[in-house]
């Protein structure tokens, strides 16, 4: 069985050479190795066409700088395995990552997805990934995972999976481009056009969070992204999974709740106060109020609690005020 992946890469030098590596060395060989480079200006290239030269597993697809979305869907296009997993740049992964995924496509029916648990690599250190709870390894029906997904038990990321091609092909499955917290709609719309989904709980993918990288990045453009795609999402669930409101809705106030933090936060440290971040507030806490206000919903108090802390400023500002003393 041939298995595809899909590396995007944009000026990633200092990074690419080690998830690179991580791929040449998977215990499993039958693989080929997309490498979409998206117009990258450093020696990210350089180091890829090494890689191609003595390793013709390894191709290189080059194009123009259009943003991470449109090069894992143009890597999409040169896909010829049963089946397919994205790797971001900067991450690297186990050498058993493919072998293990494998083995349970030949051991179980039916899968059309693996998931996978993975490291946390920040500041020099791994560390395993606290903030999702996880499930037992087996099998799970879409809906199952949907709500596993809900209640942030597993998580929504391109990288945590290897998808059947075949399904991703007949879904017409791809990325919206130039957009930030891209995965939401096309991974659950693949989720719940899957025969069944296999979670192994065992981290196999290395995610680096590293200063300047998009995901670890906080900006208006981010934020407003990030509820266009909850947006998308939560309109998906709706139509798709009405008995999974509640969890849909409780789903929706912890993100809202996350952003308004980051402008609490922003607020405190950077002193940015503009008239956009007023109104950005605003319309996030709006969005909580009107959630609060349905009476079929019920909220935990600690989460009600950090709403009305993230409201008044409160939370943010002990939090920073601790830093700022420790620092002085």
């Amino acid at each position: 069985m041939l298995i595809s992946i899909i590396v995007p890469v944009y000026n990633v030098e200092k990074y690419i050479a080690d998830c690179l590596e991580s791929i040449a060395k998977q215990s499993y060989q039958n693989i080929e190795v997309i490498i979409v480079n998206d117009g990258s200006t450093d020696n990210s290239i350089q180091i890829c066409k090494d890689y191609a030269e003595k390793d013709k597993r390894f191709k290189i697809i080059t194009q123009k700088n259009q943003g991470l979305s449109a090069a894992r869907n143009t890597g999409m296009n040169y896909v010829n395995g049963e089946y397919t997993i994205f790797i971001d740049s900067d991450d690297k992964i186990s050498i058993h990552l493919v072998d293990k995924c494998v083995n349970i496509i030949h051991n179980f029916t039916d899968i059309s997805m693996v998931f996978f648990s993975h490291y946390i690599h920040t500041n020099d250190k791994i560390i395993t990934d606290s903030y999702y709870e996880g499930i037992d390894s087996g099998t799970y029906s879409p809906e199952d995972m949907v709500d596993n997904l809900l209640k942030e038990k597993v998580q929504i990321n391109a990288w945590s999976y290897m998808f059947n091609s075949s399904l991703m092909k007949k879904n017409f499955f791809e990325f919206p481009e130039g957009l930030l917290y891209e995965d939401m709609v096309p991974i659950v719309t693949l989720i719940h056009n899957s025969k069944k989904i296999y979670y192994l709980n065992e981290p196999l993918y290395i995610y680096s969070i590293r200063k300047g990288s998009i995901t670890s990045a906080t900006s208006i453009k981010a934020r407003v992204d990030h509820i266009t795609n909850l947006d998308n999402f939560s309109h998906f669930i709706t139509n798709n999974y009405p008995n999974l409101i509640n969890q849909l809705k409780h789903f929706q106030i912890k993100i809202y709740i996350q952003l308004l933090g980051e402008i609490c936060e922003e607020n405190i440290i950077m002193g940015n106060t503009s008239s956009v971040k007023k109104s950005e507030k605003v319309h996030l806490m709006n969005r909580v109020k009107k959630i609060l206000n349905e009476k079929t919903i019920r909220i935990s108090k600690k989460l009600y609690l950090k709403y009305i802390s993230h409201r008044i400023n409160i939370f943010s500002f002990f939090k920073y005020l601790k830093i700022y003393i420790r620092r002085n």
